[in-house]
């Protein structure tokens, strides 16, 4: 998963590790607040070839807003079992913003 993504794309993929079989979940989510404080659910899949992968692909509208994404995830598992995870956060930048870091030089002071 990239830490970076641009506004308004869709077709980007948010991953996480959960390190539970997800075989038989009732829910898989990922838990997301916006930059503004706007909470959101994501209703994620388990990833195909790896079965303890939670794997969510962005649609229009997701990556509406510039800033510091952040979210967890969030699974029901067969059991009735319910398991949250660690938080993580990820950049949406301006399609035409320097993003620091990206290996772009001379566009962020230390």
């Amino acid at each position: 998963m990239s830490d970076v993504f641009f506004l308004n794309d869709t077709g980007d993929v948010i991953t996480a590790s959960v390190l539970i079989d997800l075989t038989g979940a009732t829910t898989m989510e990922f838990h997301v607040q916006k930059p503004d404080g706007l909470e959101e659910e994501w209703t994620a899949i388990a990833a195909q070839l790896d079965p303890g992968i939670l794997s969510y692909t962005i649609v229009a509208g997701n990556l509406d807003q510039t800033g510091q994404y952040l979210f967890h995830g969030y699974v029901v598992d067969a059991s009735a079992n319910i398991h949250t995870f660690i938080m993580q956060a990820f950049l949406v930048a301006s399609k035409y913003s320097a993003v620091c870091g990206s290996g772009v030089p001379d566009f962020c002071s230390t």
